[in-house]
This record gives C-alpha cells, sequence and structure tokens, in this order.
C-alpha cells in the first residue's frame, strides 16, 4: 500500500500496462503536453460537454452586466476638471458584476477540473468514461475541490495587492513628476509602457502559487482530503518539479496570449469597440458583434478548462508514480 492507501500493482506487474514512469525517470515539458492533448483526443466529447457546462454560467452573468454608454462615458471623461472627480464615473455595477462573474468562473474552473479527473484517471488506466459517469464521479469531491478554489483565490488576490499598489504608485508618480516638469504627453507615454512592463512582475507570486497548488484540485478529487490537506500534498508533490511545470504552463499561456491576440484583431475586425483614429471616439458594437465576442469567449475558457484539467491529471499521476510507485490502475480504483 502507498502512503494515501492506494493498491501498488505486484512484483513483476506488465510493464506496458504501467502508467507510471520507470524509475529514475524524470518530467518533461513534452511529454506532458503530449500526453494532455492524447486524453483530451481521447475524450473529446465529454471534455468539451463538461468544459462548455462549466464555462457557460461566467461568462453569461458577465454578460448581463448593465455597459455604460461608451460615448456619453468619453464625454464625460472629457469635462472632468477635478481628478476626484473620475470616480464619480466608474461603473461600480458593471465592476461589481464583473467581479462576481469573475469567482464564478474561477471556482467553477476547479469544479470542472475536478469533475474531469476523473476521466483522465480513467483514461490512463485505458478505460473510457460517459459524461454522465464523469459528472457524477467527479462531482463527488466538488465540496473539497471548491474549497481549494476559495483558499487558492483568496491566496492569490492577497499577493496581487502589494505588486498592484507597487506598480500604480510608482507609474503615476513618474508621470505626475514628468508632467511637472512640462512633459505631460511624455507622461502619457510612460503610463502606457510602464503598465504592460510590470506586469510580469505583479503576477509572478500569483504564477508562484499557481504552481504551488496546481496538484490541490487532483490531491482533493483522488486522495479525498479536505481542502487545506489538498493544498499541503500539492506543496509536497511539486516538490522538485516546480520548474518543469512552471515551463510546461508557460508554453500554455503562451499559446493563449497567441489565441487572445488573434480573437482582439479579429473583435476588431468585426467593429467590437473600435476606435475612430480621426476624431478618437469608441464606437458602440453592434449586437453580431457582441455575440461573436461572447463565442471566442467560451470558445478560449473552454480549451482552458480541457487542457488545464488534462495536464493537471497527467503532471498528478506521473508524479505519484515518481514518488509513491502508484499507477493509473491503481489511482483509478478509488472511483469505483
Amino acid at each position: 500500500m502507498s502512503d494515501y492507501g492506494y493498491p501498488q500493482q505486484p512484483p513483476g506487474y506488465p510493464p506496458q500496462q504501467q502508467a507510471y514512469p520507470p524509475p529514475g525517470a524524470k518530467l518533461l515539458v513534452g511529454d506532458l503536453l503530449q500526453s494532455s492533448a492524447n486524453i483530451v483526443g481521447a475524450n473529446f466529447p465529454v471534455f468539451l460537454i463538461v468544459a462548455v457546462a462549466f464555462s457557460l454560467p461566467g461568462l453569461i452573468l458577465g454578460a448581463l452586466a448593465p455597459q455604460p454608454n461608451q460615448l456619453e462615458l468619453q464625454a464625460q471623461m472629457q469635462s472632468i476638471t477635478d481628478p476626484s472627480q473620475i470616480f464619480d464615473l466608474i461603473p461600480w455595477t458593471t465592476f461589481a458584476v464583473a467581479i462576481v462573474a469573475g469567482l464564478v468562473s474561477f471556482v467553477l474552473i476547479y469544479v470542472a477540473m475536478g469533475t474531469l479527473m476523473f476521466a483522465s484517471v480513467e483514461h490512463m488506466a485505458g478505460r473510457k468514461v460517459t459524461v454522465g459517469e464523469a459528472i457524477s464521479r467527479g462531482l463527488s469531491a466538488a465540496p473539497s475541490v471548491i474549497g481549494v478554489a476559495f483558499l487558492v483565490g483568496i491566496l492569490e488576490f492577497f499577493a496581487l495587492i502589494p505588486g498592484m499598489v507597487a506598480l500604480m504608485g510608482g507609474t503615476v508618480g513618474l508621470a505626475a513628476a514628468m508632467g511637472a516638469n512640462g512633459a505631460g504627453g511624455a507622461g502619457v507615454g510612460v503610463l502606457c509602457c510602464c503598465l504592460p512592463a510590470g506586469f510580469p512582475l505583479v503576477l509572478a507570486p500569483v504564477f508562484y502559487l499557481t504552481i504551488l497548488f496546481f496538484l490541490a484540485t487532483p490531491a482533493a478529487v483522488v486522495e479525498k482530503v479536505n481542502p487545506i490537506e489538498a493544498m499541503q500534498r500539492s506543496v509536497n508533490l511539486t516538490k522538485g518539479h516546480r520548474m518543469t511545470i512552471f515551463l510546461t504552463l508557460l508554453v500554455v499561456i503562451l499559446c493563449f496570449v497567441l489565441l487572445g491576440g488573434i480573437s482582439i484583431c479579429c473583435l476588431g475586425g468585426i467593429g467590437l469597440n473600435t476606435t475612430d483614429l480621426q476624431t478618437m471616439t469608441t464606437t458602440e458594437p453592434s449586437i453580431v458583434a457582441q455575440v461573436f465576442g461572447f463565442v471566442l469567449q467560451l470558445l478560449l475558457s473552454t480549451m482552458r478548462v480541457m487542457i488545464l484539467s488534462a495536464l493537471a491529471a497527467v503532471i498528478y499521476a506521473r508524479i505519484r508514480g515518481l514518488r509513491d510507485n502508484v499507477d493509473a490502475t491503481a489511482l483509478a480504483q478509488v472511483f469505483s
């Protein structure tokens, strides 16, 4: 038996049926990505339906948020004489709904990962599952997975605050100093350049926490532990493999950044939030453009859920094989 009560295969177990790497093997970025892609491809209908089902609520909630009139908002901003008046123009209702929608999406992504963990492990054990089986078995650990999502979200939120405060304070201070020296236009340029350049530094602590707790969801589902124990287990499992996990996630993130850039170009091409370069006024998007934008958001969210779910399952299974000599067949027995 392993440390967590999962039966290990006896000596002489056929190597071709083992889902864990041989002794001395290491995690490889290419293997993790290819194995994850294989799982998604072999179980595409299940992954697609689950990912769409758990992506829709947050996107629909965000789409229902009241949107301010862009032309009116721009005119009001141009009439501001006191910088403090800008807070009166913030659409707080839209802002609040957007936050709630983001939280809903964040939690449901974790639940989707927990749900698809069952399908991933079953695939690695050589079996296929139906959508109903994936949902019924995967959701059995939903309370613990939701707890993990909330705890990780809180930690990432507080990790984000210091960097954001430092970035905004330093950038605004620098821009104000340049404006006082008669370089007002340059001050605006500093804001436009420093903010994007500083975001990687601001997000670094959040990304590190993501790596630390990336295996918390698989641990909660497979090992049936509470959220805190699942997070502690993730910290322990990722030790010695965090650079590989970082590089793997970096490849995935860069791919989604590229897809996001293509999506923005597509949205601009059909008239969503475009700006007239002659008058510098923002035009209101058409209904067609808004629907197209929603579909693109759903597509990207669905892809993100599918890839991250399979990736978390593969990394968890690989590390359990390396550390505990437990294969996917043994892992799958916890669902039986």
